[in-house]
């Protein structure tokens, strides 16, 4: 994950405004905030616990569903280090989008795969991404979209890479069995806005996908004490 600068923790008068949180499938009242984070989001720390984060109970999940992707191709959007490809992903065809921080990490980890450092904040970067890019068999985006402050720019990207047969695994944190229900804010100065199962849902359906499967696997394999209770939820769409 990835993306803009400036992080600084809500303040009053940093709320949506009402039509944003019915954009976004939020309950009424939800408070989002205004900036997000880029540029030294890859701590040393965050990089010594990408191996055991929440992407790996998903990766495994996608990895026994898709038979490992073996001869596939895969775009990993928010690739992060991709630190779990190989474990996961051995003889898959891999390109990864981030920041130029992450992509520099993912190199090193992955010297066949193809990344390109982009923000995914910008839908003109974005836009001008996707005419260098083919379709893809399977597309990632795992703890990505609660990051950026326009995630509609990602869902786009996605769509657009996608053949008929192609299959996206969107993931994010449960905010309801993470948070505790009535949560109207999240706590992670790095979280832009969180969200529920039934709104992420309608979210990501009224953006274009077919959802066909639901996934929700603990967030960290190796949890600390304030990690025990988060969830993620993963949806497999078309």
């Amino acid at each position: 994950m990835h993306i803009v600068q400036n992080v600084r923790i809500m303040a009053k008068g940093d709320s949506v405004k009402g039509n944003e949180c019915q954009e976004y499938f939020l309950p009424e009242g939800y408070v989002s905030r205004t900036t997000c984070v880029r540029d030294g989001f890859w701590t040393p720390e965050r990089i010594s616990r990408e191996p055991f984060n929440g992407s790996y109970n998903v990766f495994k999940w996608i990895s026994e569903k898709e038979n490992m992707l073996a001869g596939k191709s895969i775009l990993d959007v928010g690739c992060g280090p991709a630190s779990k490809f190989g474990l996961f992903f051995p003889h898959a065809r891999i390109t990864g989008l981030d920041t130029h921080e992450a992509i520099a990490l993912a190199k090193m980890n992955n010297p066949k795969g193809s990344f390109l450092p982009c923000d995914l904040d910008d839908r003109k970067s974005l836009e001008e991404l996707c005419g260098m890019l083919a379709t893809f068999d399977v597309i990632t985006c795992i703890d990505v979209i609660e990051h950026v402050l326009h995630p509609e720019n990602i869902l786009r990207l996605i769509r657009k890479c996608m053949a008929p047969d192609s299959v996206a695994y969107i993931g994010t944190l449960e905010r309801d069995r993470s948070r505790g229900a009535g949560c109207l804010a999240s706590p992670k100065a790095e979280h832009v806005r969180e969200w529920n199962q039934a709104e992420f849902t309608a979210f990501i359906e009224n953006s274009g996908f077919i959802v066909d499967e639901v996934k929700i696997t603990v967030q960290a394999l190796r949890p600390t004490v304030n990690e025990k209770a988060l969830r993620v939820q993963t949806l497999r769409c078309h």
